[in-house]
């Protein structure tokens, strides 16, 4: 391998399996539709994968497994060429990413692991959480069964720490930030009802009840159009509280 192609380790590198993207210290780097496709995989796995597992994900059988994993070990020099020598490394058990590098699920999960003893929400982390919320699927990574995965994952945990963040805010009396906080996690689920009442004890606090009425009827209105049932006793009693 010709080591004088191969970048210099970056701080930090970021997979952000939400969005098929990847970013070294903060700047997009632009990958290949199989690039991606590689890095993703790898990146979506608790362990590592073996170059066969690796080619069938990709490939899904449409090229012979010779073939395949010739393919596979020419994409991670282009990788490795991109994103550093060391961004992903292989051992005996496969391939797996390297310590410099970190997937949105990563960080999410330590996030929340962190959030008790840490009550300020960092701004790259809030940054990180509205990206994955507003997140479309790429067309290289649309039909893999693991990314949908993936994806879905990603936006669970930046779900969960948005209230995580917004019950906290709400312990502190930061009223305007619980209901921040909150109001975006009933963006991404309106029948949240958990969600909707940090967001309507915090509005109160504030004073502004139309806001409050507004997340309520939303609330209401997805209830009844997604899930064909009608309001819990709990947003019954929101209800009443603002009459």
């Amino acid at each position: 391998m010709d080591t004088a192609l191969i970048s210099a380790e970056p701080v930090s590198t970021l997979v952000h399996l939400a969005t098929g993207c990847v970013r070294v210290d903060g700047a997009y780097v632009a990958l290949s539709r199989r690039e991606t496709q590689v890095v993703m995989k790898i990146a979506y796995m608790t362990r590592p994968i073996s170059i066969d597992e690796l080619a069938d994900a990709i490939f899904e059988n449409a090229a012979p497994v010779k073939n395949a994993n010739n393919n596979i070990k020419v994409f991670m020099n282009r990788i490795r060429r991109k994103l550093g020598a060391r961004a992903i490394v292989r051992s005996s058990l496969g391939y797996r990413l390297g310590s410099n590098v970190h997937s949105d699920i990563t960080i999410f999960s330590h996030a929340l692991l962190e959030s008790r003893a840490k009550r300020v929400l960092d701004d790259r982390l809030f940054r990180l959480i509205l990206a994955t919320l507003a997140a479309v699927p790429p067309p290289a990574l649309a039909h893999y069964e693991w990314f949908d995965v993936a994806a879905r994952r990603s936006r669970q945990l930046a779900q969960e720490l948005l209230m995580t963040y917004s019950r906290q805010a709400s312990a502190a009396d930061d009223f305007e930030l619980a209901a921040h906080l909150a109001s975006l996690a009933i963006i991404e689920d309106p029948t949240d009802e958990d969600a909707l009442e940090i967001a309507c004890r915090a509005l109160g606090r504030l004073g502004d009840y139309p806001t409050m009425r507004r997340r309520i009827a939303q609330h209401v209105d997805a209830v009844r159009g997604d899930l064909g049932s009608e309001p819990s006793a709990r947003v019954g009693e929101l209800i009443t509280s603002i009459r």
